[in-house]
């Protein structure tokens, strides 16, 4: 994709002294200055220099495109449209029909590579999702695991309460009832001693009674 020859520099109009700035700045690689030169050029009336700032135009673009990958698609597709002006004018240029040819391969490719790009950045954020979704499923799993744990943990603390205070409560019991039994006993025990004071003169009493007196 060679840069075509300098024109003739011509007095009379601008149009070849802005193809000539665009073959300088091509050759110094500043593609982007090339491309503003080549623009201005197609402007002329000349129908050759025309022709040859279309095709330049297009190789400019092109090696702007692999210089700046971000803008390749857009800058490739201009490069295509310019050497397609430039068959326009000459169908037979070689150059601009290889160089056509050519890009239009490497803009398919790139293309491509983008699609399988962007499905592979696709696939990406699914598997980022569906590790998302599962961390999220996971964390539920063992808050669920964590509350059914303390839950266990208080009604296991609960019961234990509940048997502390039924031991105490039994413990209590025990105690009244011995408490309770130990008064009875002394109740007996008293009342025993108040039946049994003076054994000896109450049978004796009953003795110097004599037998039962009659009274019919």
């Amino acid at each position: 994709m060679n840069v075509a020859l300098c024109l003739v520099l011509a007095a009379a109009a601008p149009w070849p002294l802005r193809y000539n700035d665009g073959v300088k700045a091509y050759r110094s690689n500043d593609f982007a200055t090339a491309t503003s030169s080549f623009e201005q050029a197609l402007a002329a009336s000349d129908r050759l220099l025309q022709q040859r700032a279309y095709y330049n135009l297009g190789n400019a673009s092109y090696r702007q495109g692999e210089a700046e990958q971000a803008q390749a698609q857009p800058l490739w597709q201009r490069a295509i449209k310019s050497y397609e002006s430039a068959l326009a004018l000459d169908p037979k240029d070689a150059d601009a029909k290889f160089n056509l040819d050519f890009v239009k391969k490497k803009l398919e490719e790139l293309e491509k590579k983008q699609q399988e790009q962007q499905q592979q950045d696709k696939k990406q954020d699914q598997k980022k999702e569906d590790k998302q979704q599962q961390d999220q499923q996971q964390q539920q799993q063992d808050q669920q695991k964590q509350d059914q744990q303390q839950q266990q943990q208080d009604q296991k603390s609960k019961d234990q309460q509940q048997q502390q205070q039924q031991q105490q409560a039994e413990s209590q019991s025990d105690k009244l009832d011995k408490q309770q039994a130990q008064a009875l006993l002394d109740n007996l025990r008293e009342n025993e001693q108040n039946w049994n004071f003076f054994p000896e003169v109450q049978m004796k009493d009953l003795k110097d009674q004599g037998p039962p007196v009659k009274d019919w």
